[in-house]
């Protein structure tokens, strides 16, 4: 019988494509992990930020108050209850802590890789090397950033949702928007689609986080996270893919014009938002697409590490020839687009990559899809 062309392509892409990126995959694993040769002084990891809280509320301060090791270092933004997964690792030397937390978190991408391939019966080692490959993933690792823990949390939800548990999906994506706050869309999501078990998971998932930091390190440290929340400024580094940083990099030359223009921009990208919501095709996968590609557009904290978060719904939409622009943009290597301070130009376009990866998800969610839906009980 002669083969199909999907047989043929089917087969070239387990023979030689697959193997080509699961090297590149270990590849990019590797690099991340030979970062931590390089002296401490000269790192720029978020771990150690979170190290230093740690055992700066041991010794009997407040949880956000460590004076910082460098001068690039920002606020520690992440609530009390994700610093609890640091509490353990505090015990260790610093070099010997970040090492486990990068391997930690590439555990864990792992198992979200095997989580979403037996959904959507695809190989498991397809779908982690597309994630670890990303540029997203790579810095998330580099950074030791808590972007691992909350994607396992967005995509249990987004799991959960597709198999119409809905209150488990609440709670799960509740978690995650306890701990980054760019996620609240999701319950205007949730009230405009009238799930009100959602609402209630979401309910529950929330008050379990803000009460376990509470009920650890105190009232008082809840609250100076709160306010630490305010200094989160709209940072003009490539790293950051929201649409504030994109204006930021030379868009608009005045403060006033920032704020209005980036206020403009998110109430535009939330009216898109509502009109997905009310248009009701059932497209669950890019329902999701829309909601965090569009937060991470509208939140000044919209970092490319924060990617990872989309890996669920991009395999199930993974078809679609606007996705895989938007993944080609987030592979392109932070040290080409470190050349943004020598060019606006430069700074609007190529070395806002991550910005337009961002926007093309976005744009891709609002295009009318296929008439298949996405519902696991409709596959």
């Amino acid at each position: 019988m002669a083969r199909t062309r999907d047989d043929t392509r089917s087969t070239f892409v387990k023979v030689y494509l697959d193997p080509l990126l699961f090297i590149l995959a270990a590849m990019s694993v590797m690099v991340a992990l030979m970062i931590v040769a390089v002296p401490l002084e000269e790192q720029r990891s978020d771990f150690f930020n979170f190290w230093d809280n740690v055992r700066w509320n041991a010794a009997g301060h407040d949880l956000y108050t460590a004076p910082h090791r460098t001068t690039w270092e920002g606020p520690n933004l992440n609530p009390p209850a994700l610093l609890l997964l640091i509490v353990p690792l505090s015990f260790l030397p610093l070099e010997v802590a970040h090492v486990t937390w990068m391997v930690i978190s590439v555990i864990l991408y792992a198992v979200m890789a095997r989580w979403v391939a037996r959904e959507l019966d695809l190989p498991d080692a397809r779908i982690l090397s597309l994630l670890l490959i990303s540029q997203g993933t790579f810095v998330a690792i580099e950074l030791g950033s808590f972007t691992a823990p909350v994607a396992a949390c967005v995509t249990l939800a987004w799991l959960a949702h597709r198999r119409q548990f809905e209150q488990a999906a609440g709670i799960w994506i509740g978690m995650a928007i306890a701990c980054k706050l760019f996620l609240l869309p999701f319950v205007g999501y949730a009230v405009v689609r009238k799930r009100w078990r959602m609402c209630g998971g979401i309910a529950i998932g929330i008050a379990s986080v803000v009460i376990l930091g509470v009920v650890v390190f105190g009232l008082a440290n809840t609250e100076l996270w709160i306010r630490t929340l305010g200094t989160a400024q709209p940072f003009s580094y490539p790293w950051n893919g929201s649409w504030m940083a994109w204006l930021a990099r030379g868009a608009v030359s005045t403060q006033a014009s920032l704020r209005a223009w980036g206020l403009a921009g998110a109430a535009l990208i939330g009216a898109l938002m509502l009109w997905r919501w009310f248009r009701r095709d059932d497209d669950l996968d890019a329902e999701w697409i829309g909601i965090i590609s569009g937060s991470l557009l509208a939140a000044p904290v919209g970092w490319v590490y924060y990617a990872p978060l989309l890996i669920g719904p991009f395999a199930g939409r993974h078809r679609s020839a606007l996705l895989w622009v938007a993944y080609g943009l987030f592979c392109l290597p932070f040290g080409v687009l470190a050349a943004w301070s020598h060019s606006r130009a430069w700074n609007l376009t190529v070395g806002s990559a991550y910005f337009f990866g961002f926007l093309v998800l976005f744009v891709a969610s609002l295009m009318p899809q296929g008439p298949q839906s996405s519902d696991r009980s409709h596959t």
